[in-house]
């Protein structure tokens, strides 16, 4: 969850306890709620969380450009690298 292992401490205390986008324990209508109020305001948004479906992996919820919320698990890369990539596609 929190690779690569040469820094795990470091990352989980970033991702996990200082990083504002992360939500600890919400469903996934509780994600679409609580991005909901970004919607037309601030595209690009997005939190973060344990996937309550697929043990083990993270879910990103997040604001399109054009205002629609998506959910998505990123397979084969680390949630850093998810998230850098997602930034940079906007």
């Amino acid at each position: 969850l929190f690779q690569p292992w040469s820094t795990l401490l470091r990352n989980w205390k970033i991702l996990a306890v200082t990083h504002p986008g992360y939500v600890a324990f919400l469903t996934y209508d509780e994600v679409k709620a609580r991005l909901q109020k970004y919607c037309i305001t601030k595209p690009g948004s997005y939190v973060f969380r344990l996937s309550c479906t697929r043990l083990g992996q993270w879910a990103i919820g997040y604001v399109t450009s054009d205002g629609d919320i998506l959910q998505t698990i990123p397979h084969n890369k680390s949630l850093c690298q998810a998230l850098l990539d997602g930034y940079r596609e906007g």
